[in-house]
């Protein structure tokens, strides 16, 4: 659990914590099946002003990405999920720096979508961000590759990844500000969850 509701590090990320206070992985509470709709709500205490909390900031914790801010009211605010089908962030591979975009897919994985056939990428390999969507900064962890398949026809491999963060035993989330083109990984608050450049 974070033991404080705001941290500001060194002037350049700021970061807020909020507790979570609802689940929805398939558009309708009480459902484990992920899907179009996946989504948190977390509580947010403060005047959208004070905070300057607004629509399209990430969302993530210590161990990854957990999506980015689609809704917020007075009392509390949605996040659409790194699983959702409607979800997209540019990625790359942090061994070999091929790159793609991660979607969501079912049972709680993602897609790894239009990385090229001729890219090395194998199982076990760490999926970061990449930073070029302009919504999350570079080096944030997303997943592991848990599959790939090359075909023989097409230019593209299918790969399927899986996130670093269990969706369904979130409590707290960090919420991004002052958003940095790069995730530094020298700071010691945040390094579990970046990864070295």
């Amino acid at each position: 659990m974070f033991s404080k509701r705001t941290v500001i590090i060194t002037g350049v990320i700021m970061l807020f914590a909020f507790c979570v206070i609802g689940l929805s992985l398939s558009g309708k509470r009480g459902r484990t099946s992920y899907g179009s709709g996946a989504a948190i709500y977390f509580v947010a205490p403060f005047q959208k002003g004070f905070t300057r909390l607004k629509k399209s900031v990430p969302v993530v914790i210590p161990e990854g990405v957990v999506g980015l801010v689609t809704d917020i009211s007075t009392h509390y605010s949605k996040v659409l999920l790194l699983v959702d089908q409607n979800s997209a962030v540019d990625a790359l591979v942090q061994r070999t720096r091929a790159r793609g975009i991660i979607k969501g897919g079912t049972a709680g994985r993602c897609l790894f979508k239009y990385v090229l056939r001729k890219h090395d990428i194998v199982e076990s390999d760490i999926v970061v961000s990449s930073g070029l969507d302009g919504v999350f900064p570079k080096g944030l962890r997303v997943g592991t590759v848990s599959n790939v398949t090359r075909r023989n026809s097409g230019i593209f491999q299918e790969v399927t990844v899986i996130p670093y963060v269990d969706f369904e035993k979130l409590e707290e989330v960090l919420v991004i500000l002052n958003l940095p083109r790069y995730a530094p990984a020298y700071y010691d608050h945040f390094k579990s969850g970046v990864s070295e450049r």
